[in-house]
């Protein structure tokens, strides 16, 4: 996730333990490529948030981290079904071809 959004792993790591806070920026792109708002990411608004009235905490960002993780973990797995699929396809198709030769 870090190399998405253009950051060290370290500050990642950060976030899940507590010990920092992620950039308004890096919230934004977060949420883009978790397709929801930054706002749902929150425990406030993001306009508070910018604003230092709240932070997350270790917890929400730990959570923040195991959604990405899960969704690419899905996106994995369908993928790899497709290729399954496209492996299963090609090989009825051979067996039809080879079967039409005969």
């Amino acid at each position: 996730m870090a190399a998405l959004i253009n950051i060290k792993p370290a500050s990642v790591s950060a976030w899940e333990r507590g010990k920092a806070n992620p950039r308004p920026a890096h919230l934004k792109k977060l949420a883009g490529i978790l397709h929801c708002s930054a706002d749902e990411l929150l425990p406030c608004s993001l306009a508070r948030y910018e604003s230092g009235e709240c932070g997350v905490s270790g917890d929400l960002a730990y959570r923040m981290v195991q959604l990405y993780n899960s969704q690419f973990l899905a996106v994995e797995h369908l993928r790899n079904e497709s290729r399954l699929a496209a492996s299963i396809v090609r090989a009825c198709t051979e067996v039809r071809i080879a079967a039409k030769g005969h």
